[in-house]
């Protein structure tokens, strides 16, 4: 499974990551944990995770600063319909 955190220069990816790998180090399964701001990674993951810092707006105009973004995003939830968490986002 490839579970991709969202970097939009924003998040508090530190902890968010650490849990992750903490989860998956303990389960013992085969899951990849990648941070990126990549339209293009978002496509190829399974799982997106988006963390906030409690200001939605913030982080749309961030989000929208990517070139291709948006798309992807909108792509990933509405066409691929894969899951997508976002996390304080106010």
């Amino acid at each position: 499974m490839k579970i991709l955190v969202i970097d939009y220069n924003a998040g508090n990816l530190a902890s968010l990551t650490n849990s992750l790998k903490k989860v998956r180090d303990d389960s013992k399964k085969n899951i990849s944990i990648k941070i990126s701001n990549s339209p293009e990674d978002i496509l190829c993951s399974d799982k997106i995770i988006l963390p906030g810092v409690g200001d939605f707006s913030n982080c749309k105009k961030q989000l929208t600063k990517i070139d291709g973004m948006i798309e992807a995003l909108n792509k990933y939830t509405n066409e691929l319909t894969k899951p997508f968490l976002g996390i304080c986002l106010g």
